[in-house]
């Protein structure tokens, strides 16, 4: 996937401004770029317009980050609620009785 980076004469000698299209916001995002676009037109996602028409689209990627927001590695502790299955298919409560 290429990525764009523009550095803005305002922003020299910052980091540089990551813009995306909404195919490669749908690859993050995990959904079409049809929702991607359903997004920014609800104003949940900001659009950059670029040139002198401003018909090309792009999303800032710090933009799309903070839709995701902060990813937690973690995953929460198995209380056995659902149950589970023993080695023989036979499914256990979580107290260990089976049903």
């Amino acid at each position: 996937m290429s990525v764009h980076a523009v550095a803005p004469s305002s922003q020299r000698g910052r980091a540089a401004l990551t813009l995306l299209t909404a195919d490669q916001v749908a690859q993050v995002l995990a959904v079409s770029p049809h929702t991607v676009r359903r997004m920014a037109d609800a104003g949940d996602l900001e659009r950059v317009h670029i040139g002198p028409a401003g018909r090309l689209v792009r999303f800032r990627s710090t933009d799309v980050e903070a839709l995701i927001g902060p990813v937690n590695d973690e995953r929460p502790a198995d209380n056995g609620a659902l149950g589970t299955t023993s080695d023989h298919g036979t499914v256990r409560d979580a107290n260990g009785t089976s049903g």
